[in-house]
């Protein structure tokens, strides 16, 4: 139920209108500022913005985004070390901030999870996917998870 909620027009459309002014914000700001800039890495950071925005919501993305988005790209990087695939996480700095990540993300996650079930009226006309879940799943599945808050 979730996938067919995802793909319908009213999502795929509330997901435009989110993330234009946002990207046309962040090229703008390129095109004005005349300096250069490391086009790899504003890029990515520009990306993982808007799947931020999209996945968790405006609201979540506002008060963590700053935070989370360079989580997740350290996050990218330390998973495509070998030391992470060869060693116990713990044995390298990599491995090591996987996982920060992973407790950091489950403690976030678990917070919003929380707040949005306590209202579940105030959230549920919201268009990003998570909310999708929690409507279609609401809390159900969460006491399996490994989410501990």
């Amino acid at each position: 139920m979730a996938a067919k909620t995802l793909s319908s027009t009213e999502y795929i459309e509330a997901w435009k209108k989110l993330v234009k002014p946002i990207a046309k914000a962040k090229f703008l700001e390129w095109a004005e500022s005349g300096d250069p800039i490391a086009i790899f890495y504003e890029m990515s950071t520009l990306v993982m913005t808007l799947v931020v925005n999209i996945v968790l919501g405006p609201e979540f993305a506002q008060e963590y985004g700053e935070e989370i988005v360079p989580m997740i790209q350290a996050y990218e990087q330390a998973l495509q070390k070998p030391q992470t695939k060869v060693f116990p996480r713990w044995m390298s700095n990599e491995g090591k901030t996987m996982e920060y990540v992973e407790a950091r993300f489950t403690q976030l996650i678990g917070q919003e999870i929380t707040k949005r079930l306590a209202d579940p009226k105030k959230f549920r006309n919201n268009k990003d996917y998570f909310q999708a879940l929690l409507n279609t799943l609401g809390g159900e599945h969460v006491e399996r998870t490994s989410l501990q808050w």
